[in-house]
């Protein structure tokens, strides 16, 4: 698990903006693959909000080849689907930090929805950068699970 804290005063704390920083070229790590269909999308304009974020650096096992409802069948009711921005930032936090890509053959399901209906997920981030897909919210695929995050419950609000 990557537990991080963010700031309140963020604006600029989102998909969109964090793209147009690091870029999509593979040479220079971390990045995004380029897909065109996110770069009008809402989601890719929400900001991470303030505080202390816990995610999950892998998905969870039984969550692999579920749709993205997984979570309501769980019995931990403190495990949350992730938005899109807190799987990026918990992907490229840890690269920083080690140099280490998560999730080289695996996508996690997120919180947002983009056009058509279709639940966002991010993953597969290899040479080619981080992939953000959309699909139907019955999709299910073997490499496609949930990197839950945890309800801190407020923890650390203040702090950060």
């Amino acid at each position: 698990m990557l537990v991080f804290p963010i700031p309140a005063d963020n604006p600029h704390l989102n998909l969109h903006h964090i793209k147009a920083r690091v870029g999509t070229d593979p040479r220079k790590q971390p990045c995004f693959f380029g897909h065109p269909w996110y770069g009008n999308e809402d989601f890719m304009r929400t900001t991470c909000p303030p505080g202390w974020h816990a995610v999950m650096m892998d998905v969870l096992e039984g969550s692999i080849g579920q749709p993205s409802n997984y979570l309501d069948s769980s019995k931990d009711p403190d495990l949350l689907l992730p938005s899109a921005i807190e799987i990026v930032l918990m992907l490229f936090l840890h690269y920083v930090g080690t140099g280490e890509q998560l999730l080289l053959k695996k996508h996690s399901w997120c919180s947002d929805l983009a056009s058509l209906g279709r639940q966002v997920t991010v993953g597969a981030f290899g040479r080619n950068g981080v992939f953000v897909s959309g699909h139907p919210q019955n999709f299910a695929s073997r490499g496609l699970g949930v990197c839950a995050k945890v309800d801190l419950k407020g923890f650390g609000d203040d702090d950060a």
